[in-house]
């Protein structure tokens, strides 16, 4: 009877380690893909904000838009920051790049 409490709490035990493991994995996996995803945007932001080539001029705090990365959807958005706070017709002192996991 004991070996049999001993065997089922064993049991339990690494059960709830490889919840935990497994929630570790995905949470550090999605970080990676985030980071992936910046590091693939920043360009393209860059050469939009730039302005190369007569292309249009990047729109800083308008609505995000996807990016689709490994089967997965990234909300991605730009917004200008101003040193003095005020942000109309302003240049950028500082770009925020948010990227967040979309629906």
């Amino acid at each position: 009877m004991l070996i049999i409490g001993l065997v089922g709490i064993l049991q339990a035990s690494a059960l709830a380690n490889t919840k935990i493991m497994k929630r570790l994995i995905q949470e550090e996996n999605l970080r990676l893909e985030i980071d992936a995803v910046r590091a693939l945007s920043r360009p393209i932001v860059a050469e939009a904000i730039i302005q190369f080539d007569g292309a249009h001029r990047l729109s800083l705090d308008v609505v995000p838009y996807g990016i689709i990365y490994e089967g997965r959807q990234f909300i991605l958005s730009a917004k200008g920051k101003a040193a003095g706070g005020s942000n109309r017709g302003f240049q950028p002192q500082e770009i925020l790049l948010g990227i967040h996991l979309g629906n």
